[in-house]
């Protein structure tokens, strides 16, 4: 298995979880899934990144991961 994941303090990490959860939110809302927590999606780069730069911490991107295998050979 590998992962890897990529770390900063950019906003563009903020916007590109932003984007993301853009992507799905067609099937977020088909599937009736709670997002009302992460309050208005407008402002939600803005407050990532304020978060962050307040607490001095550094914002991941989702970590894709990937696995495989070999077929033993017959």
């Amino acid at each position: 298995m590998r992962l890897e994941m990529l770390l900063g303090r950019d906003i563009d990490f903020a916007q590109w979880f932003y984007d993301i959860l853009c992507t799905l939110r067609s099937q977020i809302l088909l599937l009736n899934l709670p997002i009302g927590s992460l309050g208005d999606l407008e402002t939600l780069v803005e407050r990532l990144h304020a978060e962050s730069t307040a607490t001095d911490s550094v914002v991941s991107f989702p970590p894709p991961v990937g696995a495989w295998v070999r077929k033993p050979a017959s």
